[in-house]
């Protein structure tokens, strides 16, 4: 199993890198959440098949900026990941 998180991710409307999206394989179980520097939970993840438009809960478009994410997720190989990290999201 495994999973990557992109570092930047570009929601401008082009059509290209809209949605931040894990990239995977074998991944059975995953659950997330996207906070803002101040810890405000802007997305929670559900399935990882699912991504941030980069939009907040309110649907208001999120500043560029730095973001983090905390996923949880078990491989197909029982393998599990508990990873922290950050991304910039660029307009």
């Amino acid at each position: 199993s495994v999973f990557v998180i992109p570092n930047v991710f570009t929601p401008n409307g082009d059509g290209v890198n809209d949605e931040l999206k894990v990239i995977y394989e074998n991944i059975e179980s995953f659950s997330g959440f996207i906070a803002n520097r101040w810890g405000e939970i802007l997305y929670d993840w559900k399935s990882i098949d699912t991504g941030w438009n980069g939009r907040t809960k309110g649907g208001l478009l999120a500043p560029e900026g730095t973001y983090f994410y905390v996923i949880t997720a078990t491989g197909s190989d029982q393998v599990e990941y508990n990873t922290k990290g950050s991304f910039h999201l660029g307009r």
